[in-house]
């Protein structure tokens, strides 16, 4: 499920709390929903993107060489100014931007 179609479900969710509560929609005269949902809808697909997730595979335990399982970028720990760049602390591949969650 796309998240506008996860923005659209929840909303739809809320109206059907709100109509169910014993004051239905009291209170509510000032929220434009109708105007809500025109928003929603005004989302572009080219706005969401799809999230790839992968994990770090590694290739060479000496020199600490890993390789992204979704784009086969290699990164490597190295030492830096900042201290130990290490790979697999990072959350997303600096190649592809997969989202470094699976196991």
């Amino acid at each position: 499920m796309k998240n506008i179609e996860h923005l659209v479900y929840a909303m739809n969710q809320m109206v059907g709390f709100i109509m169910d509560l014993p004051s239905g929609l009291d209170g509510f005269d000032d929220i434009d929903f109708d105007a809500a949902f025109a928003e929603l809808e005004k989302v572009k697909s080219d706005e969401v993107v799809e999230v790839v997730h992968a994990k770090w595979i590694c290739i060479d335990k000496r020199h600490d060489t890993y390789q992204c399982s979704a784009c086969m970028g290699l990164d490597e720990d190295i030492w830096g100014c900042e201290g130990w760049h290490t790979v697999t602390s990072q959350e997303f591949c600096p190649h592809c931007g997969a989202k470094m969650d699976l196991q």
